[in-house]
């Protein structure tokens, strides 16, 4: 067991804290990257639910599409449908 760890603390632990120390300036752009390219694809996807979806659900209201519901799964798959 390593020191200052208990029974019960996984033993990484103490050496993950002794090693933690504040983000670099490289990481901190590079998180805000990724944040600007997920911020963007969020905002693409509620551009698709709000319009495209929309607009989908009112043409089949329009051309009385019926939904469909799948409560089985299909023969050879490999599980029920979710």
């Amino acid at each position: 067991m390593l020191p200052g760890s208990t029974p019960s603390s996984p033993t990484w632990l103490p050496t993950w804290r002794a090693n933690d120390s504040a983000p670099t300036a490289v990481a901190y752009q590079e998180f805000d990257n990724l944040k600007k390219q997920s911020d963007e694809q969020l905002a693409r996807w509620s551009g698709i639910v709000n319009t495209d979806l929309a607009n989908f659900e009112n043409l089949m209201q329009q051309e009385k599409v019926r939904a469909l519901f799948v409560t089985q799964a299909a023969p050879g798959s490999r599980g029920p449908a979710k």
